[in-house]
């Protein structure tokens, strides 16, 4: 499963739900991530 979050969302509580970042957008939006998370099923 697939997962799209901002660092101004909910990424730490996405990761204790077994999801695992593998890419990260820096600066998108300004000052912020936009961060890719990936949990096998």
């Amino acid at each position: 499963m697939f997962l799209e979050s901002f660092t101004f969302q909910a990424p730490k509580f996405d990761r204790k739900l077994g999801y695992r970042e593998y890419g990260r957008l820096k600066g998108f939006p300004a000052g912020h991530d936009r961060v890719y998370l990936m949990k096998a099923l």
